[in-house]
């Protein structure tokens, strides 16, 4: 008797902490290459960093993993908007978001392009090239660790001492996996 523990379906939702827990874990390394002081959580008595160094900790660590969360970001819409759905479904969306439309979708002047009843909705499809851009503009807009958790659909901590607190044991985690060394050369 075994259970099957695997993901039944490309779901974000079943996957998401763990791949959250996992990317922020390996991005330590480059946190700590742009700022090494961040590699230390607790002071040489054991005490917890202050206040002011966990919201220093907070700041950046956002500026340092700019790019790992916006590509994080890019990954969640890519998967919920593009990744639905039998891989035939999928496909012929590709090819009318990439410009190569289903035979079938070809009008009577012989293209594929949206009426103008289509373009004025605000429910845009999610295989537009304009539902695409706005998604893109609003992940390089990003500046905030709230907006960034809110987007992936995980909760951010409620405070910055929680926040904090996470990153310290995304720090713990990468030395203990050996991602990283304590008192390593950055």
């Amino acid at each position: 008797f075994t259970i099957d523990h695997r993901p039944k379906k490309n779901d974000w939702s079943n996957i998401r902490l763990t791949y959250l827990g996992e990317s922020f874990d390996r991005s330590v390394l480059w946190v700590c290459k742009a700022y090494p002081q961040l590699e230390r959580t607790h002071s040489t008595t054991g005490q917890v960093e202050s206040k002011q160094c966990a919201e220093e900790r907070v700041t950046l660590t956002f500026e340092a993993t700019k790019v790992n969360t916006r590509l994080l970001m890019f990954h969640v819409y890519f998967l919920k908007a593009f990744c639905q759905k039998s891989t035939t479904d999928r496909a012929i969306l590709y090819d009318r978001f990439w410009g190569q439309p289903d035979p079938e979708d070809i009008g009577p002047n012989g293209t594929n392009e949206p009426s103008s009843d289509e373009l004025s909705t605000d429910t845009l499809p999610p295989f537009s090239y304009t539902h695409f851009q706005k998604h893109v503009i609003y992940i390089l807009s990003v500046n905030a660790w709230q907006r960034f958790f809110k987007f992936i659909g995980v909760c951010c901590p409620s405070t910055k001492e929680g926040l904090a607190r996470l990153l310290r044991n995304d720090v713990k985690n990468s030395r203990r996996k050996w991602y990283h060394k304590a008192g390593m050369d950055f």
